[in-house]
């Protein structure tokens, strides 16, 4: 194998790595994110964001943060089948309902208001006790 090819494949080999434990990115399969981010989006995911994983595993060596609320993270979804895109709402020990359409966490209402009407569809700003984002209704 010659010097040109060695480099390709150590390149090609750290890439897939880089991939695997650092950052990747994603193309978004459903619009439940809109406005923020819509269907089909390509989203890069800081996979150090919460842990140090061993590349091409789940197994985790170094806890570095949990996910806080309103944070956007992605998953993989056995049931769908596919790597989703969502906001992070519920903590453990948080108790999440939905109300007439209106999200209620440990009993404490969302406020909300509207940005903006169009034929679209209705642009609405949630604030869950201080953390706000845009929402389609």
């Amino acid at each position: 194998m010659g010097q040109e090819n060695r480099i390709l494949v150590l390149f090609i080999l750290l890439m897939i790595c880089f991939r695997s434990a650092l950052a990747d990115w994603n193309t978004v399969p459903t619009g439940s994110m809109k406005p923020t981010i819509v269907e089909g989006d390509r989203v890069w995911v800081k996979k150090l964001a919460y842990d140090l994983r061993i590349p091409f595993t789940a197994v985790s060596l170094h806890q570095i943060s949990n996910p806080k609320r309103g944070d956007i993270i992605t998953f993989d979804s056995k049931s769908a089948g596919v790597t989703l895109v969502k906001r992070v709402i519920g903590l453990p020990e948080d108790t999440v309902e939905m109300v007439n359409n209106r999200l209620i966490i440990n009993g404490k209402p969302a406020s909300y208001s509207i940005v903006k009407q169009d034929y679209n569809g209705l642009i609405v700003e949630e604030d869950l006790n201080g953390i706000k984002h845009l929402i389609s209704v």
